[in-house]
């Protein structure tokens, strides 16, 4: 137990797990050798993340590598950007947003977001219509969804779903070998 402890002093208080690795204590690596292979380790697959759920702001990062894409932006760009913070990425690291469909829970970030990030912005083509209607600084951006959507290292499949809403859809995410 004493040891235990030991090892989580030498850990940030957000490491999500009371015990690293064995590699840390057989190999006897110091703490930023442990966050390096860490994030080598971590940077090999396709990561899923679930930034804000609610209907108050949706939102979900996938990152791979060094890649990031976000499905919604249902809360403020500076949520996003905090959260984002906290798993170690941010949104200039952002290769694109993809929308889900026009409800504000899904879109409220956007205006924000292309005013001061550029990323470009997916959308089936009455959401894309929506949004260029409601935010007027995101029309350069709007990317209408027409099939499979390539960003970086990753591609993306839209799939309608129902819901009531003109144009939703849902997306797989690709990358790698990993879906």
């Amino acid at each position: 137990a004493i040891f235990r402890q030991k090892i989580q002093c030498l850990l940030p208080k957000q490491f999500p797990c009371s015990f690293p690795s064995a590699l840390t204590v057989r190999f006897g690596w110091s703490r930023r050798e442990f966050w390096k292979e860490k994030r080598r380790s971590m940077s090999e697959r396709l990561e899923a993340f679930t930034l804000f759920s609610s209907s108050k702001g949706n939102s979900a990062l996938f990152r791979y590598q060094n890649e990031c894409i976000l499905i919604d932006a249902g809360v403020s760009a500076r949520a996003l950007d905090a959260s984002l913070h906290m798993l170690g990425a941010s949104l200039r690291e952002v290769k694109a947003v993809f929308v889900t469909h026009e409800h504000s829970d899904h879109i409220k970030g956007l205006e924000m977001i292309a005013k001061h990030f550029r990323i470009p912005i997916y959308a089936p083509y009455l959401c894309c219509r929506f949004i260029r209607a409601k935010y007027p600084s995101t029309a350069g951006l709007l990317r209408v969804l027409d099939g499979p959507v390539e960003a970086g290292s990753f591609l993306l499949r839209p799939f309608p779903t129902p819901h009531d809403a003109e144009d939703s859809v849902c997306y797989r995410v690709e990358a790698g070998n990993a879906a």
